[in-house]
């Protein structure tokens, strides 16, 4: 009786008291209404009017700068909902309509009234409370507490801290830093952060809890621009292979150019972080270990990785290992008994040889297996019944690695690299027994700079000697002459009759094996005498019956090589590795085993197509390049076409110039099996060796394989390196240099009036040596192990002068020497500070432990300041007994380092921790963030890279909360994690939490729901009703705690450092695992790199990761990428994704548009912009990467596209319909995107009657065109 009610299906509204008929008809698309159908609906008059309660209205009194929190609530006695509230002051009249809100009040006695309405529309009786507000008197003031260091360049990460102060008893709320050059820096009291170069003034103000700004405070600061990164080197891991149960010794060193190494960073692709230390021992996990290290400099700066492969395997049960060539006797064995032994034989060895000694005849038998345990039920391995002193030997040439127990295939003489397995046994009485195993293994005989060979006889014509299977072999360059030419192999020496063969010298190996050295210039060893492998025996030369010059194809000065096995030739395949025998080419040194070739074509050898400009910067200082904007219409084509010695697998390097090189290029490798290409982004370089594609391709000798790059379609305003191309057998770094290069920036210390510290640094990207000899006043006074970069020479006298030099060897070649260094000794040492130590480090006593550690250290506190006074000590500590301390004593470069001697009772792993006393305080801090595993005679630590020691102290976190959805990360833990005790400085502005965990609500000063605790291992979302900021206290994370375990699908993850790193940096460890991130600004895919307008991991903030498979992610501690450029992180320009609680992602292509980076894509629901759209130029071409914002499934999303070369707005075809989470499209297979016809606004003229611009279209324009001017 209403009449008309609703045109709709469904549809909510109010009705007048009294009994109802509801009429009901539809209407089909023919326009036919049907017949009504009815219901009755009574409805009485509403009775009880709603209650209003005022909660809380706090602080009261306060001031009028202080923002006033009110919250109320309301009561529908009928049981309906409320829906409305209204608060007002009887001075500042209306106040709110929310149920909590936060605001100043003006000065003055206020009355606050609070009145709520029920869903009926009937309001409730006003309730009052009284606050009082007076005026604010005092702003506060700003206090630069340190800028360091300072100076600093523009590759040190400078930390800043400041404090504020209230005169007002207030607390001090927000803090501004900012630089006159660099502009805004921080909204934290403290932070870490790069400049640029140049003089800063930097600028500092803070704000109190009453929003009132403090004066400006400043400080200059110098940045100066960095030169060089640090380069880290693995020296050794030994043993390996290793066994669950070894004790595994990693050294590696590290080189700065232009300062220090701080911090030493070793890891294990299945083990995690190791030790942060040059050398350390442990115990590793059985598998295969890839093994990396890096090293970062004192500007912070991270090396590459230097990675090695480590297989550590169980122990084989109840065998004995023995060794090469030593032997062992008098074992006893009884009746029925076996022993078990085994033998690690490794690969390119001749014959193993197992003898049996001092045995009665038939007294044991001898079995022996390859990779397994004999059997012998079966006898089905290579067997004998001894007889006394008989032996069995296994040559290669059976797919197990046996070929009877006699060499009857000269041409097969390479012993399969393996575990070999000994058992003895003793069928009879029993008795005692001797065991002898040994193997041959050739090396080269020569040393020193590039060989070659340059001829392989396999015949027997060559001088009529009958000789088969030799070898020559010259230096390059004709430098052959008079180089040493060493034993190949222990034994005896013979020397050989002068004829064909000149000057020779013949050395007998066991067991019938025999090599020949012929045409040698010198002989310097004696008949009969005896020769160890390696030990010189003559030089190279040209005597006997030679061909040709000094240097000629295969006579002249050349060694000639044989090797036999019972006067009988046999192919030397341990020095090469091969089995064709064919010609090759090598490098000498510490590789001898591994031969490889490199070929380079530099760009003066490229063909390229149209004439390109010149410049230094490249490969042996010469580069050329193209600026796109200058290039012909079809660009131009360089190619590099290689001359290659052989058939194998290459991997193909290019070489990427410093200067002139911004372009994405894209390189097409033409090989034996096709075509393949690798896009390399230019910019990211900085001369330095890329990679194309991590396969090897194939390429045949002499054929038409070369690497070319076309230019045409390259972006324009961009330059072209074009430079040299690398082809190798072998991954490159893998050498080095050959001739040791001089060392570095040597200098002496004085630590004592008897010490002197010497220390130099290995030159960059030089191949490490393998030892270093110690020069003093010109006499040799020491050799030392190239794993260390400092000496420290004992044996000076006070009050003296002496100069010193410093050499590089590698094998026994040995480099120039350094530049000389004077220094003169104190007359006396200065006397040790009287300090009294706390009783049990007093009562230390090293005379009471047996073995010693030593290690050399650096200390710092919770700021990041060195402790370097003389009343500062550090001690090494088990429980709470003292193993030994030490006071800081002088370093190089004017550093105070702690050289501290550990002593224990037990020779190994036993768990030192450290403590730290300040004498002048009294106070001891612990505990300490080291601990470290007792080792006897071990040394860690360098004075170049010291131990890192670091007091363990507080951090604070400040999360800068915005009304709405916040995406929050915690990488501090605090001692309580519930929601009540973490939030609760801002709990009343809290709305909602969510996790993937569960989820909670704050209502009346509690936390309900299934989420109670904070972890620091999940992202949340946080709503917000207002903004806040929120402080948590507590220690910082550990390195194995930042170790994340991502399922396949979505996870919802933390970024866990208190530091900014770009995606490329962040995400390292899961690159080939994770498909997408999202973020609140902005999202980004993974195709060999990161794409999309995500740029950046920020601190504080959690994002969505989209992973392929299970990975575990890991932040590196410090930037691990590369050396690259900084990309800055462009604004999206949509600011209002907080009032969203989901997101979707569309990666699209626009077809057939030219596209623009500076283009861009919008996307609206109900004609209300909801999110961004940027352009980006990935491998695959430019991509559009929109992001939308909404909270609820179903609206459509419409798309305009702006075209930024023409000023016009346009409308794209596609509507898509908005899901939660949802993800279309990627790099490699686009959204297609068309431009609808018709739909231009044209931005650059006046807008006529005919186009209708949207008022947010116009600003989003203005923002697009103001954000790229700036």
């Amino acid at each position: 009786n209403l009449n008309n009610l609703s045109s709709y299906a469904s549809f909510s509204r109010k009705l007048s008291v009294g009994t109802h008929s509801i009429y009901l008809k539809v209407k089909d698309d023919e326009g036919v209404w049907s017949t009504e159908v009815s219901k009755t609906v009574t409805v009485s008059k509403k009775t009880s009017p709603p209650t209003a309660t005022i909660l809380s209205i706090s602080p009261n009194p306060t001031n009028n700068e202080t923002s006033i929190s009110f919250s109320g609530s309301g009561n529908d006695p009928d049981g309906g909902n409320i829906q409305s509230y209204s608060w007002r002051s009887n001075i500042d009249n209306n106040l709110s309509s929310y149920a909590s809100f936060s605001r100043k009040l003006s000065v003055g006695t206020h009355s606050i009234y609070l009145k709520v309405k029920d869903d009926e529309g009937v309001w409730s009786t006003e309730v009052s409370k009284t606050v009082t507000v007076s005026k604010k008197t005092s702003p506060p003031t700003a206090t630069i507490l340190s800028i360091s260091p300072n100076p600093a360049n523009n590759e040190t990460s400078i930390s800043f801290s400041g404090s504020g102060n209230d005169p007002d008893g207030g607390n001090i709320q927000s803090y501004s830093w900012r630089s006159n050059i660099d502009n805004n820096l921080s909204s934290y009291d403290s932070f870490s952060r790069k400049l640029s170069v140049g003089t800063h003034t930097i600028y500092f103000k803070v704000q109190d809890d009453e929003n009132v700004w403090s004066e400006e405070v400043s400080q200059q600061m110098t940045v100066t621009k960095k030169t060089s990164q640090p380069i880290a080197t693995i020296d050794t891991i030994t043993p390996n292979p290793a066994t669950t149960n070894d004790m595994i010794t990693f050294n590696g060193t590290g080189t700065d150019t232009d300062g220090n190494i701080q911090t030493y960073l070793w890891e294990s692709s299945r083990d995690g972080t190791l030790e942060d230390m040059s050398t350390f021992s442990q115990q590793m996990s059985a598998g295969e270990h890839q093994i990396c290290f890096q090293v970062r400099d004192d500007d912070n700066l991270l090396s590459e990785k230097d990675c090695q492969t480590l297989l550590v395997q169980e122990p084989e049960q109840d065998a004995v290992a023995i060794y090469h060539d030593q032997p062992i006797s008098n074992l006893n064995i009884q009746a029925n008994e076996s022993h078990l032994y085994y033998i690690d034989v490794p690969n390119h060895a001749t014959a193993l040889i197992v003898k049996t000694t001092d045995v009665a005849e038939d007294s044991v038998d001898l079995y022996v297996s390859k990779d397994q345990v004999p059997s012998i039920e079966t006898r089905d391995i290579r067997s004998f019944s001894g007889k006394g002193n008989e032996r069995i030997r296994i040559d290669a040439g059976g797919a197990d690695g046996f070929n009877g127990t006699s060499l009857e295939k000269n041409e097969a003489c390479q012993l399969n690299e393996g575990r070999y397995y000994i058992l003895v046994h003793s069928a009879k009485n029993g008795g005692s027994y001797g065991l002898h195993a040994r193997y041959l293994s050739l090396e080269f005989p020569f040393m020193g700079s590039q060989w070659q060979v340059t001829r392989a006889y396999d015949d027997s014509t060559h001088t009529g000697t009958g000789q088969r299977y030799s070898l020559d072999f010259a230096q390059t360059k004709c430098v052959s002459y008079g180089k040493p030419i060493l034993a190949a192999e222990a034994g005896t020496v013979t020397i050989g009759p002068r004829n064909a063969f000149g000057k020779n010298v013949y050395i007998q190996h066991y067991d019938g094996y025999k090599t020949l050295y012929a045409h040698l210039a010198t002989v310097s060893v004696k008949e009969d005498s005896k020769v160890q492998k390696g030990q010189e025996i003559g030089t190279c030369g040209n005597t006997g019956n030679i061909e040709g010059s000094a240097c000629g194809h295969h006579g002249g000065t050349h060694l000639h090589f044989t090797f036999t096995k019972d006067s009988t030739g046999i192919k030397p395949e341990p020095l090469s590795g091969e089995s064709n025998f064919v010609q090759y080419t090598f490098v000498a040194g510490s590789d001898l085993n591994n031969p490889r070739t490199f070929v380079i074509v530099d760009n003066q050898s490229a063909v390229i197509s149209s004439n390109v400009n010149s410049h230094t910067e490249g490969y042996m200082g010469e580069m050329q390049y193209l600026l796109t904007s200058e290039q012909p219409e079809n660009g131009i084509t360089a190619t590099w076409q290689p001359h290659l010695s052989e058939n194998n697998q290459y991997a193909v390097y290019a070489h990427i110039p410093k200067a002139k090189s911004t372009a994405m290029v894209r390189y097409t490798i033409h090989h034996s099996d096709g075509d393949s290409e690798f896009t390399v982004n230019q910019y990211n370089y900085s001369n330095e060796w890329v990679r194309l594609g991590e396969q090897s391709y194939s390429f045949d000798a002499g054929n038409d394989g070369y690497v070319s790059i076309n230019t045409k379609n390259i972006e324009n305003n961009k330059s072209v390196g074009i430079d040299a191309i690398l082809w190798t057998t072998a991954e490159w770094g893998a050498g080095g240099e050959i001739t040791p290069e001089i060392p570095l920036n040597l200098s002496a210390t004085e630590t004592t009036s008897n010490q002197i510290l010497l220390t130099w640094l290995t030159p960059a990207g030089t191949r490490l040596p393998d030892k270093y000899n110690i020069y003093r006043d010109g006499i040799l006074v020491e050799t030392i192990s190239a794993s260390q970069l400092a000496f420290t020479d004992q044996t000076v006298e006070k009050e003296s002068s002496y100069a010193y030099q410093v050499s590089a060897t590698y094998d026994t070649m040995e480099g120039e020497l350094s530049k000389e260094i004077f220094i003169k000794t104190s007359p006396a040492d200065e006397e040790e500070p009287e300090n009294q130590l706390p009783e049990n480090w007093e009562n230390f006593d090293s005379a009471a432990y047996k073995y010693q550690l030593m290690m050399t250290s650096e200390l710092w506190d919770g700021n990041d300041i060195l402790v370097a006074e003389d009343t500062d000590v550090l001690g090494a500590f088990v429980g709470d007994e003292c193993r030994g301390y030490a006071f800081p004593k002088p370093g190089p470069n004017e550093t105070k380092l702690f050289y501290l001697q550990i002593w224990s009772n037990s020779s190994k792993n036993e768990t030192i921790s450290f403590r730290y006393y300040n004498m002048e305080t009294g106070e001891e801090s612990r505990p300490l963030n080291k601990h470290i595993t007792f080792i006897a005679d071990e040394a860690i630590g360098t004075v170049v890279a010291p131990v890192q020691i670091k007091i363990i102290s507080t951090i604070t976190q400040t999360l800068s909360l915005h009304a709405g959805w916040n995406w929050v990360a915690f990488y501090v833990v605090s001692d309580d994690t519930s929601l009540n005790t973490v939030f609760s400085e801002v709990q009343d502005s809290c709305e909602r939490i969510v996790s993937q965990k569960g989820y909670s609500e704050y209502l009346m000063n509690q936390w309900y729901g299934s989420l109670q605790n904070i972890e620091y291992s999940q992202m949340y979302m946080l709503k917000m009703k207002n903004a806040a900021i929120l402080s948590i206290e507590g220690r910082s994370l550990t390195p194995e705690e930042m170790k994340l375990s991502l399922h396949q699908n979505w996870n919802w993850e933390p970024f866990l450092l208190d530091k900014q790193l770009s995606l490329n940096q962040g995400l390292v460890s899961i690159n080939n695992a994770c498909e997408r991130i999202v973020g609140q600004k902005g999202y980004a895919e993974y195709a060999q790199g990161w794409w999309g307008n995500l740029l950046n991991l920020e601190a504080g903030s959690g994002y969505k990761l989209f992973m392929k498979q299970e990975a575990i992610l890991t932040y590196p501690q410090t930037n691990t990428a590369k050396r690259m450029k900084r990309v800055p992180e462009v604004t999206s320009g949509f600011e209002n994704a907080a009032l969203f609680e989901y997101q979707g992602t569309i990666t699209g292509f626009v077809e057939e548009k030219i596209i623009d980076a500076r283009d861009q894509v919008m996307p609206y629901i109900d004609n209300e912009l909801r999110g961004s759209g940027k352009i980006v130029q990935t491998p695959d071409g430019y991509r559009c990467f929109i992001q939308v914002w909404g909270n609820t499934s179903g609206n459509k999303i419409h798309l305009k596209y702006f075209d930024a070369s023409s000023n016009v707005l346009k409308d794209i075809d596609q509507t898509i319909v908005f899901k939660t989470d949802m993800s279309l499209g990627s790099i490699q297979a686009p959204e297609m995107l068309t431009l609808k016809s018709n739909s231009d606004i044209d931005l650059s003229k006046d807008i006529n009657g005919d186009q209708v611009l949207d008022i947010k279209d116009l600003i989003r324009m203005l923002q697009i065109l103001s954000g790229f001017n700036q």
